[in-house]
């Protein structure tokens, strides 16, 4: 907001990425395989990538635009890929290791919130010991990185034979 300045203008364009994101979404589910989703999660991240370096070189109320809609199409793509791998994942450890899905899943959520915390406690560190600007500029692509590393544990997962 401290580069847009009008919180209406942005709202508009999360509005109309939003409904062509649904569309865009619906017509991917309706296509997509099993098979897709490790593209789908790669595009997804490279999306997260693009929209950070967006927001990070420009440094302008035009950068979180293109930004934000790059997260917008980047987020649910995220979904669509990662949720149906880590549901897989965690039906194959509760069936391999005789232990409760429920183990899993709080795990899994455990996981989140630490990665949320990681992004909140390295915007805050940066803020603090750095500056204010260099924490917008540039927390959200070192987020965006680590996600993007995500990829390579997903291939790898895919890779195993009783996750293909």
């Amino acid at each position: 907001m401290s580069l847009v300045g009008n919180e209406g203008s942005l709202g508009l364009i999360q509005g109309i990425a939003a409904a062509i994101s649904a569309v865009l979404l619906y017509i991917l589910g309706r296509v997509s395989t099993p098979e897709h989703r490790l593209r789908i999660y790669f595009i997804a991240s490279l999306l997260f990538v693009f929209g950070a370096l967006f927001n990070a070189g420009l440094y302008s109320a035009f950068g979180v635009i293109l930004f934000m809609i790059c997260l917008l199409f980047a987020r649910p793509l995220l979904d669509i890929a990662y949720f149906p791998v880590q549901l897989k994942l965690i039906d194959v450890l509760a069936k391999k290791e005789g232990r409760n899905e429920f183990a899993y899943i709080f795990n899994h959520e455990f996981g989140l919130y630490a990665g949320r915390l990681f992004g909140c406690g390295l915007f805050i560190v940066l803020a603090r010991y750095v500056s204010d600007y260099f924490a917008l500029r540039y927390a959200l692509l070192v987020i965006a990185l680590v996600h993007f590393m995500g990829w390579f544990v997903m291939r790898s997962l895919l890779k195993e034979k009783e996750m293909a």
